[in-house]
C-alpha cells in the first residue's frame, strides 16, 4: 500500500513538473517582452542628470548600458528587428536631412529607439531603426521616399504598362485655367511629369511611379534652392512648408477622361494632415 502511494506522489510530482516546464516555456517570452519594455519605459520615465559645470542635462553611461541591454533582449525575444538604412542622397546638416527627422518622429512619436546621426556629421548618414517586423517597411518607405534620386519620369515595369499611362498625358489646369502640371511623352517612349517654370518655388519629384490605375509620386517644393546644405540647427527664416514631402495620387475620372483627380497630403512635424487636399483638373491640350 505504501509503495503504492510513493508511486502516485511521484507520478503526480512529475506530472506538476512537466506543467511547470511547459508554462515557462510557453509562456517565458511574452513575460520577458512584459518585463524589459517595462525596464525601458522605467528608464526612459528618469530625470537626466544636470551637470553643474556645463548647465546641461545628461543620462550617465549605466543608463545607456542598461537601455541597450534591454533593447538588445527585446531583439533576441524576436519582439523588435534591427534594421540599418544608409543614405544614398541627404547630406548633413541639411534641410533634407532634418525634414526627413520629423516626418519620422512624427510617424512613429513613441519609437524610442531609433539611432541617427549626429548633425556635425560628414560621413555617410546611416539611419538604424529598432522596431517591431511588421512595420519596418514603413520605415523603409518614408526614408526611402526622402532619399531617392530626384526624377520625372514614370517608373513602369513592362512596355504594356506604359500605354496605360497615354490617358494621362495631356496639359493639366485648374479650375482658373492655370497649367498645374505636364504630363508627356518623350522621344525615347518615358512617360514625364513637368510643372511649369516657378520663380518662387523649386519643386522636385521623387518616386514616380505607376500603382494599378494611378501614378503616385513624392512632390517636394522649396523656396531655398540649396536644400542639401543648409543648417538642421538654426532655421530662423525659414519657410515651414519648404521641404515638406507631399504624397501625391493622380487619377483619371472614369466617367470623363479630361478630368484627373488629384489628392495630395503634406507629411510635417504633426504627421500626415488629417485631410488631404482634393483637387480636380482638366486638360486644356
Amino acid at each position: 500500500m505504501r509503495k503504492k502511494y510513493k508511486t502516485t506522489l511521484l507520478s503526480v510530482a512529475v506530472g506538476v513538473s512537466v506543467l511547470v516546464v511547459l508554462a515557462v516555456v510557453i509562456w517565458w517570452k511574452p513575460l520577458g517582452i512584459k518585463y524589459h519594455n517595462w525596464r525601458i519605459k522605467v528608464l526612459l520615465n528618469r530625470e537626466p542628470e544636470l551637470d553643474p559645470s556645463s548647465g546641461l542635462f545628461f543620462f550617465d553611461e549605466k543608463w545607456g548600458d542598461a537601455f541597450d541591454k534591454h533593447k538588445d533582449k527585446l531583439v533576441k525575444l524576436g519582439h523588435l528587428e534591427r534594421k540599418a538604412f544608409p543614405l544614398r542622397t541627404i547630406k548633413t546638416p541639411s534641410l533634407r536631412f532634418r525634414r526627413l527627422w520629423e516626418e519620422l518622429q512624427a510617424r512613429f512619436p513613441n519609437n524610442p529607439y531609433t539611432i541617427g546621426p549626429g548633425s556635425d556629421s560628414g560621413d555617410q548618414l546611416t539611419i538604424v531603426v529598432f522596431d517591431k517586423p511588421e512595420k519596418l517597411s514603413e520605415w523603409e518607405r518614408i526614408i526611402l521616399a526622402h532619399d531617392d534620386s530626384p526624377t520625372s519620369i514614370v517608373k513602369v515595369d513592362h512596355h504594356k504598362e506604359t500605354q496605360r499611362l497615354l490617358p494621362f498625358i495631356g496639359h493639366w489646369a485648374s479650375e482658373e485655367g492655370e497649367v498645374c502640371y505636364i504630363i508627356s511623352k518623350d522621344a525615347e517612349g518615358n512617360v514625364t511629369i513637368s510643372g511649369p517654370p516657378n520663380e518662387v518655388w523649386r519643386t522636385v519629384l521623387r518616386n514616380v511611379r505607376l500603382e494599378g490605375e494611378r501614378i503616385m509620386f513624392d512632390q517636394f517644393n522649396y523656396i531655398d534652392p540649396n536644400e542639401n546644405y543648409k543648417s538642421i540647427i538654426d532655421n530662423s527664416g525659414e519657410h515651414p512648408f519648404s521641404g515638406v514631402r507631399c504624397e501625391t495620387i493622380f487619377g483619371l475620372n472614369p466617367k470623363d477622361s479630361n478630368e484627373l483627380f488629384e489628392s495630395m497630403s503634406a507629411v510635417g512635424k504633426s504627421g500626415v494632415y488629417a485631410d488631404a487636399n482634393k483637387g480636380v483638373l482638366r486638360r486644356i491640350k
